[in-house]
């Protein structure tokens, strides 16, 4: 008898159960996965046939270092199935914690081109599913009975096994072992697997806030962790000189910094309408262009990948650390003082669309390489800036670079907030559209129209509503009018620092429509659910855990005559389930007719605080700041889901206001100079602890 826990994780996926077997069975983004449990853990089964031997050391390695976070007893490879089992305490896994470790695994998957469709038993595609010896795969019907090619374990590849016969290539097909069948007594001898330590009895079981799993100690929205509120006006005085201290160890460079941003700030690089060997628009072009061109006068090798990514690289060998950035950039929206493509320098900072996110990043990240470049140092690896031209917009760039170049062992993406950021709540966009049907007839007034945004992931800075007046006096007996609701943007994992210029518009058309004695079903949803709460509170999703609270922005709006659409923001807590949030949202239109359709989603990142990499970029962040702060968990969404062994790494400070999506964009030249010290030194501990 299966549990709840697997038939609900079955039902929400459109699994099919399987009573003789005991077990569960469906596709998880693509690729075909078997549950099953005994005592205190649950098992999940898939197909590595067709996996590069370099996929498969880099999947063992990923659970190898990550088996405290994804609760993992053991795991097993045997007859080209992978056996994963996870560990359960007193309280059972919930859909939530086994779905985490599904959307990883066929990540990982997906990351290392492990075909969805490839034939268990062969490795080449099949067109045909089916049940081998009770575990679900693409299954060619003829290699039902042949011999296994051993992907696990492939032949040795010297020249003298050429001679051998070529069954010798082959392993004989058999029921591949299922967990509970090697439980009693130990993993199979002749697998490859891997144990963890795990208690004895059960009254040493593992329990929810004894694992490395997030948990509820969130301290803020947003930047969860941050201990800044609690340091003493004296710490922030040492930190203060710390930086200025950083920041002059890169002022031989400022001038070149300053003039490199300011000519990649003129670019317009907004995603705009692909065209021929443009997938992004021509202006994300043009960005990719001059910043290759910039690395290579500083003396680097660069790369353009087909126009949706490229990178600049220095050094030799097999291993590859890397930052990753992004070119292209949001619109610059309304109210700016002055032009946003052209940048303002002041005395203490440079203003333009671009310059913190991630524009002048990017230029911080290059010169900190430039920097450890001219002090003589030498990497025993490669070190690579890796530039995306599509992160404001969907990341499909990370997508094209994963399938056309080198996977980095480890690095950041300078695309956040100091010191590490170890979590990464999930996004999720939602788009909202709401019938009219017949709408009451006024003799006063009426909402003909609405529109407001441009992106979800920005507070909306403008909305327009159009109004149509009836009066005996007016020509035609009516009068229309438009009237303009000024805001202030901001962006969407941060909603609060902004004033959404809808809830400004829906607050006076229901105060309108009030007075005229008629209402409108969109602005009553709206005053219902939204106003100018920004944690999703009334909607009946409103989450809180150490990775912070969730957040909701309604960022694009369109209203006529017959219907009205709005695309939400949500920022969920690494432990919620999303599909939580969508059927609330779903139960919340009911009374309106409403629909709810997925735009995008992007589900949370989490390493643990204790793994290598998060230590080695935390140490070096106090060391030269004089700090003791711990990794933190932030709502914004970085490359850092893209791509294995990357998390966001600064470049802002506690200090620094934040001006990302914003009007008047900005970044400081300390914040700007002493990031790139950081991050020269951050590549230079990652280069000699990547060879060791």
């Amino acid at each position: 008898m299966l549990s709840t826990q697997l038939k609900k994780l079955a039902d929400q996926n459109g699994w099919r159960i399987n009573a003789e077997e005991e077990s569960a069975y469906g596709d998880y983004n693509g690729y075909l996965f078997t549950a099953i449990e005994g005592k205190k853990f649950k098992g999940f089964l898939t197909s590595v046939a067709g996996i590069s031997q370099e996929g498969l050391k880099a999947l063992t390695k990923f659970l190898d270092e990550h088996h405290k976070s994804l609760r993992l007893r053991n795991f097993q490879l045997d007859d080209n199935f992978i056996c994963i089992r996870q560990q359960e305490s007193l309280i059972p896994l919930s859909v939530d914690k086994m779905e985490h470790l599904l959307a990883q695994i066929s990540g990982l998957l997906d990351l290392y081109e492990l075909p969805t469709d490839a034939c268990a038993v062969c490795g080449e595609k099949a067109k045909t599913k089916g049940l081998y010896y009770g575990l679900l795969c693409h299954l060619h019907p003829e290699c039902e009975s042949r011999d296994l090619v051993d992907f696990i374990n492939p032949p040795a590849e010297a020249d003298d096994q050429m001679d051998e016969p070529p069954n010798d290539t082959a392993k004989k097909a058999q029921r591949p072992a299922r967990p509970e069948q090697s439980a009693a007594a130990g993993l199979d001898a002749q697998s490859d697997s891997v144990t963890f330590d795990q208690p004895d009895s059960p009254d040493a079981a593992i329990s929810e806030d004894q694992t490395d799993e997030p948990h509820d100690v969130s301290e803020q929205p947003g930047r969860a962790g941050d201990a800044s509120e609690e340091r003493s006006e004296a710490d922030k005085a040492r930190m203060s000189q710390k930086l200025d201290e950083l920041a002059l160890s890169m002022q031989a460079y400022k001038q070149d910094m300053t003039d490199a941003l300011a000519g990649l700030c003129a670019i317009p690089s907004t995603k705009g309408t692909p065209g021929p060997n443009a997938p992004f628009g021509d202006e994300t072009v043009k960005a990719l262009d001059y910043f290759l061109k910039l690395g290579e006068k500083l003396g680097f090798r660069s790369c353009n990948l087909d126009n949706y990514a490229g990178y600049v690289e220095w050094g030799e060998g097999d291993k590859l650390i890397a930052v990753l950035c992004h070119l292209d950039v949001v619109p610059a929206g309304d109210g700016w003082k002055h032009d946003p493509w052209q940048a303002v320098v002041t005395p203490d900072r440079i203003i333009a669309r671009g310059t913190s996110d991630d524009k002048g990043p990017a230029i911080a990240s290059l010169y900190a390489m430039k920097a450890l470049a001219d002090s003589g140092f030498q990497p025993d690896c490669r070190v690579r800036l890796i530039l995306g031209l599509d992160e404001e917009s969907g990341m499909t760039c990370m997508k094209y670079y994963r399938q056309h170049a080198d996977l980095p062992d480890a690095g950041f993406t300078a695309d956040a907030g100091f010191p590490t950021i170890y979590a990464e709540k999930g996004v999720l966009w939602l788009k909202l559209a709401v019938p009219h049907g017949e709408l009451a007839e006024s003799r006063s007034l009426q909402l003909m129209s609405g529109k407001a945004g441009e992106r979800p992931n920005m507070v909306p800075a403008l909305c327009r509503l159009n109004w149509r007046h009836f009066s005996e006096a007016a020509s035609g007996g009516y009068e229309d009018e438009t009237v303009n609701y000024e805001g202030i943007p901001a962006h969407a994992a941060e909603p609060e620092s902004g004033k959404n210029a809808i809830a400004i518009a829906m607050q006076d058309a229901a105060d309108k429509l009030a007075q005229a004695h008629v209402s409108h079903p969109f602005v009553d949803l709206f005053q219902t659910y939204f106003k100018f709460e920004t944690n999703g509170q009334s909607l009946g999703i409103q989450f809180e855990d150490e990775s912070g609270e969730s957040t909701v922005n309604a960022g694009v709006l369109a209203i006529d005559a017959e219907h009205s659409e709005l695309l939400i923001d949500i920022r969920y807590p690494v432990t919620q389930d999303s599909q939580t949030i969508i059927s609330q949202i779903e139960k919340d239109l009911l009374n309106y007719n409403g629909t709810v359709k997925i735009v995008d989603h992007m589900k949370p990142l989490y390493l643990p605080k204790d793994s290598n990499l998060v230590r080695i970029l935390t140490d070096v962040y106090n060391t030269l700041t004089g700090d003791n702060s711990e990794p933190i968990a932030m709502g914004g969404g970085t490359y850092a889901r893209t791509m294995p062994n990357i998390v966001a790494y600064g470049p802002g400070f506690d200090a620094d206001e934040s001006t990302a999506h914003q009007v008047d964009e900005a970044i400081t030249f300390r914040s700007f100079l002493a990031s790139a010290a950081i991050y020269r030194e951050a590549l230079k501990k990652l280069a000699e602890d990547i060879v060791q």
